[in-house]
């Protein structure tokens, strides 16, 4: 079963993104993730939206379930003042974030979680 906090966490982290604050995102994430998914490269994703399509506004629609993998994922809709992503977080049994996804809604084939 999944942790019924994980809709707020998920909508949490892109809270936090959107305030500059990596620091939150990335004291969620295991060592691994966070050894990766570093401050450069996630804020200069979250940066390029933004150039693309305006301040980030909401999430909506947030939703949790499983990859292939049986990682618990978080997903919401990214409302721009000039378009909508999609993203999604998963997670470790312990809770930890493990992947970070920003995309189009419209490509989420092919995609780790």
């Amino acid at each position: 079963m999944l942790d019924t906090d994980l809709i707020p966490r998920t909508e949490g982290v892109f809270g936090s993104l959107a305030a500059e604050d990596f620091g939150s995102v990335k004291a969620q994430m295991s060592f691994i993730c966070a050894r990766i998914l570093t401050k450069r490269k996630v804020m200069g994703v979250w940066h390029d939206v933004i150039t693309r399509s305006g301040q980030w506004i909401s999430s909506a629609d947030t939703r949790t379930g499983y990859s292939a993998g049986n990682r618990a994922v978080g997903q919401t809709l990214l409302n721009y003042e000039a378009g909508q992503w999609l993203g999604k977080v998963a997670y470790n049994k312990a809770g930890r974030i493990t992947g970070l996804l920003i995309m189009p809604p419209t490509e989420t084939a092919n995609v780790p979680f």
